[in-house]
């Protein structure tokens, strides 16, 4: 194992920056869909044999918000990592 790994420099452009969530309970989603979103990117410059990607995979946290249950206002009072991850 080396004493330093920086997944952002390892895939240059792979990774998604961090994003705001602001005043809603959502960091689940925002969790789930960024791991989610830097895997497949991850996956896509491996199967490409490349460092780099051209454009990160960006996957919605909204809809895994909506598609929780939430009312039609949102669901801003949490949420549950391994439900959405399934």
């Amino acid at each position: 194992m080396p004493d330093f790994f920086d997944l952002r420099q390892a895939y240059n452009g792979c990774i998604e920056p961090v994003q705001n969530q602001g005043q809603c309970g959502s960091c689940w989603s925002f969790a789930v869909a960024h791991t989610v979103s830097d895997a497949f990117s991850i996956m896509k410059a491996k199967v490409n044999s490349s460092s780099t990607c051209d454009k990160y995979t960006n996957l919605s946290e909204e809809e895994l918000i909506w598609c929780s249950g939430a009312a039609p206002d949102g669901n801003c009072n949490g949420g549950y990592i391994h439900t959405a991850l399934e």
